[in-house]
């Protein structure tokens, strides 16, 4: 591999790396609530569980142990019980990605192990200083997943440079790193959402129909009638709580009800692109 090839695949993971996402500054500088910590972990998980690594096992257990540290329960997270609907639309198409490239383009992609430590490291960091309250076994976790991404990162870059020995090879190598890095922001950008404030939008205005007397909400182009359920989401959208929150306070109140909190967020986005909802990301 020539000196200009990496420093060409280096410039791209420092340019789009996760280090500079608002999820990340905000972990690092101990903004995120509990939910918003657990919402992380568990969508980590769910893109290390698609990324088919070698080492799948090890690494998968090593984020379940993460979980288990800020509270979230094992066994819902490998099912995938609190992945939220984006995340896993995010790591569906990182399954089709990489079942449609060449073997070189899939492990050119894992590159984005080539940044992961120091960011699972500043993690760490964070939850010493800021989160007290995680089971200081999270470190552990962490440091063990950034050990195994510096391993795969340098088996990575040895079999990219004996076979990427062509400039076509190495554009498809760039484009590979590329895409992967664009899944895995949208799966941190689909968390920020989540721990975005909710409130009903200024054009929106809660009645009654004066029909039948079903709840709905009128804006200037149009009216939306909503049945109970969507009543009693919008009720708790007063500005006060995140998507996350508003999803586990319904889980809550209907624990009979299985994988409410996932019809509840694929509810909020629909409202937000109606126009009925609108978010402000939470300062806390």
């Amino acid at each position: 591999m020539t000196a200009d090839f990496q420093r060409r695949l280096r410039r791209i993971g420092e340019q789009r790396s996760l280090r500079n996402h608002p999820l990340h500054r905000e972990l690092v500088e101990g903004a995120l609530s509990p939910a918003a910590l657990r919402s992380w972990v568990t969508s980590e998980f769910a893109l290390a569980s698609s990324e088919l690594r070698a080492d799948a096992p090890e690494t998968l257990e090593a984020w379940l142990d993460l979980a288990q540290a800020v509270g979230e329960d094992r066994a819902a997270t490998l099912l995938g019980e609190r992945t939220l609907p984006a995340v896993g639309e995010a790591c569906g198409l990182l399954l089709e990605s990489m079942q449609a490239a060449t073997p070189l383009d899939a492990i050119s992609g894992s590159l984005t192990d080539l940044f992961l430590a120091e960011r699972l490291a500043e993690s760490a960091a964070s939850f010493e200083k800021h989160h007290g309250w995680v089971d200081p076994k999270a470190r552990t976790a962490l440091a063990d997943l950034g050990q195994r991404a510096d391993r795969r990162a340098s088996a990575a870059l040895d079999f990219v440079e004996a076979h990427a020995t062509t400039d076509g090879l190495r554009g498809g190598c760039v484009a590979a790193l590329e895409q992967r890095f664009e899944i895995h922001r949208s799966v941190f950008d689909a968390v920020s959402k989540a721990n975005a404030h909710l409130r009903l939008s200024g054009a929106a205005q809660r009645r009654a129909d004066p029909v039948d007397g079903r709840p709905m909400v009128v804006l200037p182009e149009r009216a939306v009638r909503l049945n109970p359920s969507g009543d009693e989401i919008l009720t708790l959208c007063d500005g006060s709580r995140s998507a996350l929150d508003v999803a586990s306070e319904l889980q809550n109140r209907h624990p009979e009800v299985a994988r409410l909190e996932e019809d509840v967020h694929a509810f909020l986005s629909e409202m937000e692109g109606l126009g009925v909802l609108e978010r402000r990301v939470s300062s806390s």
